[in-house]
C-alpha cells in the first residue's frame, strides 16, 4: 500500500521523497496527491501547477528537521542552500503563484476536479501503485506539509 511507503522508510531511516509535479495542485481533487493517498514523505518537489505553468517556479518543501539541518549547517552570514540561479525568487514568479493559487481558490479547481473524479478511480490508482515499484509509488504520490518530532536519521542523512 502507498502509505506503507512512510512506514518503510521510517523503519530504515531513509529519507522519502516525492515529486509533486506531475499530480499536484488538485489533479486528484485535493492540493497533492498525497493527501488523496495519505502519503506523507520528508521532502517533496513541485513546479508547473504552482504558477499555472506560465513562469518556471520551483520549491521544494520538506519537514523541519531538514529545513533546520540545511539552515544550521549554514556558515556565518551566508546564503542557505544558495544555488546561485539568477532567477531564484524572481518577483514576477511570484506573482504568476500568487495568482495561480488565488484562481485554484476562488473557482474552487480542485473541488471541481474532486467532483469529476470517482473514488473507484483513486482505489485503482492505489493499486497500480502497489503493484509497481516503490519508485512509481514515489513519483505518483506527493506530499503535505506535516509537523512531526525530529528524526536523527533525517537529519545525518542530509548533512
Amino acid at each position: 500500500m502507498p502509505w506503507r511507503l512512510r512506514e518503510i522508510c521510517d523503519r530504515h531511516g531513509i529519507l522519502l521523497i516525492f515529486d509533486e509535479v506531475i499530480c499536484g495542485f488538485g489533479r486528484t481533487g485535493k492540493a497533492f496527491a498525497a493527501q488523496s493517498f495519505d502519503v506523507a514523505p520528508d521532502i517533496m518537489t513541485m513546479a508547473k501547477g504552482l504558477t499555472n505553468a506560465a513562469i518556471p517556479m520551483g520549491p521544494s518543501p520538506s519537514v523541519d528537521d531538514i529545513y533546520q539541518t540545511v539552515m544550521n549547517a549554514t556558515p556565518g552570514a551566508a546564503v542557505e542552500f544558495f544555488h546561485g540561479y539568477t532567477y531564484s525568487g524572481h518577483p514576477v514568479a511570484c506573482a504568476a503563484g500568487l495568482a495561480a493559487l488565488d484562481i485554484y481558490r476562488d473557482e474552487g479547481l480542485f473541488e471541481r476536479a474532486a467532483r469529476l473524479s470517482s473514488p473507484s478511480s483513486i482505489s485503482c490508482f492505489r493499486c497500480a501503485i502497489c503493484r509497481s515499484s516503490p519508485t512509481s509509488a514515489a513519483t505518483a504520490c506527493s506530499a503535505r506539509s506535516i509537523s512531526r518530532p525530529p528524526r536523527n536519521p533525517a537529519s545525518a542523512a542530509i548533512r
